[in-house]
C-alpha cells in the first residue's frame, strides 16, 4: 500500500514538474529573454498594427528584379520610421504616376522623363535620388551592342536596327539626343521595350544591333557579350517622388531615413540604390527639360505623352 502511495506521488511529482517545464519555455519564447534572435512578439504585434504607406516603382525592370532590389529598402524603411512600407509593382511608367497622383501610393520611384511630366501636370514633387558609385546622384545612357558587333562609334550606327526602351524612359530621350548630335539621320528597324533587361537580351540574341539603356543595366552585361560604344552627360538620378499634397511630416521621415544609409548596409539593396541617398530640388532636372527642348519635345499636357 505504501508503494503504490509513493508512485503515485512521483507520477503527480513529475506531472507537476513537466507543466512548470513547458510553461517557463512558453513564457520565455513570448518574453523573448532567451539567448536565441527570435523575432518579440511585441514587436510582431507593432508591426501588423503599423499604417501601410505604398511605395511605387515604374517599370524600368522586369517585377522579380524590382521585388528582389526595392523590397530590402523597403524593409529599411519599415524599420526607421515604425510605418510598413509596401512595395507596389506598376506595368507601365504611366500607371505608376498615376498611382501617385490618384493616391494609390504615397511614394513612387520615378524616371526623370515621367518627373518632369507630372511635376508640370500635376504638382508632383522630387525630394531624394540615389547616389553613384562615385557618391554622385547622376547616371548615364548607354548605347550598346554584341562584342562581336561591327560597330563601333555612333558613325557606323546609320541604316542599323536599334531597340529602345519605353517611349517614357528618359533613357530613350537620351539616346535621340545622343543620335542627333552624330548626325545619324535614318535609322533600321526600331521598337521600344518595357525593360531595360529585355532590350539587351534582344541585342544580345542579334535581333537588334543597337540598343539604349541606362549604364548600370549596361554595365551588369559587360561579362555576358555586350559592349558600351557612347555613355551619354550626366544624367540626373532617378527621383523618389511624391503627390503635390504629401504629409510633410511622413516625407520628412523618409528623407531622414534616406539620407542615413550607408554603402555597407545596403548588400542585396538594388545596385541603384546601394551607393546611399542626396536630397534634390525640382530645378537640379532642369538640364534635362533643356535637353528635350533641343530634341524639339515639351508636351503641354500629360495626355500628350500617353496616348
Amino acid at each position: 500500500m505504501k508503494l503504490k502511495n509513493s508512485k503515485t506521488l512521483l507520477f503527480a511529482l513529475t506531472s507537476i514538474v513537466g507543466v512548470v517545464f513547458v510553461v517557463l519555455i512558453f513564457r520565455n519564447y513570448l518574453l523573448d529573454i532567451s539567448t536565441t534572435n527570435r523575432t518579440p512578439i511585441t514587436e510582431i504585434i507593432q508591426k501588423d498594427s503599423a499604417p501601410t504607406v505604398r511605395f511605387g516603382v515604374v517599370s524600368r525592370y522586369a517585377p522579380r528584379r524590382l521585388f528582389q532590389g526595392y523590397q530590402p529598402m523597403m524593409d529599411y524603411l519599415s524599420e526607421k520610421t515604425g510605418y510598413n512600407f509596401e512595395l507596389k509593382i506598376s506595368n507601365s511608367y504611366d500607371e505608376t504616376v498615376r498611382q501617385l497622383v490618384d493616391g494609390e501610393v504615397e511614394f513612387a520611384s520615378l524616371g526623370n522623363y515621367t518627373y518632369i511630366i507630372s511635376h508640370s501636370a500635376f504638382g508632383v514633387q522630387c525630394i531624394a535620388a540615389p547616389l553613384n558609385i562615385n557618391g554622385e546622384p547622376s547616371f548615364h545612357s548607354a548605347i550598346v551592342v554584341r562584342d562581336d558587333s561591327q560597330i563601333k562609334t555612333m558613325n557606323d550606327i546609320a541604316g542599323k536596327d536599334i531597340a529602345f526602351a519605353s517611349e517614357l524612359s528618359m533613357s530613350y530621350w537620351m539616346s535621340q539626343y545622343l543620335l542627333q548630335n552624330a548626325g545619324v539621320l535614318t535609322l533600321g528597324k526600331t521598337a521600344h521595350f518595357d525593360h531595360h533587361e529585355e532590350v539587351v537580351q534582344r541585342v544580345l540574341r542579334g535581333e537588334f544591333d543597337i540598343g539604349s539603356v541606362k549604364d548600370v543595366v549596361a554595365e551588369s552585361y559587360l561579362d555576358q557579350g555586350l559592349r558600351i560604344i557612347e555613355l551619354s552627360p550626366k544624367i540626373p538620378a532617378v527621383p523618389i517622388a511624391v503627390a503635390k499634397l504629401a504629409n510633410h511630416e511622413l516625407v520628412d521621415l523618409v528623407v531622414n531615413a534616406l539620407l542615413e544609409i550607408s554603402p555597407d548596409s545596403t548588400m542585396g539593396w538594388d545596385k541603384e540604390f546601394s551607393h546611399g541617398f542626396a536630397k534634390v530640388d525640382d530645378s537640379d532636372y532642369d538640364s534635362m527639360r533643356e535637353i528635350l527642348n533641343a530634341l524639339g519635345h515639351n508636351p503641354a499636357s500629360w495626355s500628350e505623352v500617353t496616348e
